[in-house]
């Protein structure tokens, strides 16, 4: 029989949840909000964590069976400064601990959480 041990393991408060706005590039009066979360994508699997935009492009060609998973302004997310989305199972390293023992993430400062043989809770 298989023994599985558990292990605990640190991530940034951004890998669960995030949020952001982007400017629509065709009209600098519109703006969009792009989302990971738990709540605001198409995927019917409620517990998963994933993307969201309220672009138009988002909304009709973006989603399961779909050409697209995501839309510019999600990619461009993905890829700025301001999400971090550290993971210690994946990128290494380890929280820092601050005078009152909270944890913070070692690549943004934000604070770190700990989850148990799985992902972000």
């Amino acid at each position: 029989m298989f023994d599985c041990e558990s292990a605990e393991w640190w991530y940034c408060s951004s890998a669960e949840s995030f949020r952001t706005v982007a400017r629509s590039q065709s009209d600098e009066s519109k703006r969009y909000e792009v989302r990971l979360d738990r709540q605001s994508h198409k995927y019917t699997d409620e517990k998963s964590l994933d993307w969201s935009c309220t672009c138009p492009a988002y909304e009709y060609q973006c989603g399961p069976h779909r050409k697209h998973r995501y839309c510019k302004h999600i990619k461009k997310a993905q890829d700025s400064d301001a999400f971090c989305g550290w993971q210690q199972m994946r990128d290494g390293d380890t929280p820092e601990f601050d005078e009152n023992a909270t944890a913070h993430c070692p690549e943004c400062g934000r604070q770190a959480k700990t989850s148990t043989n799985g992902a972000p809770q």
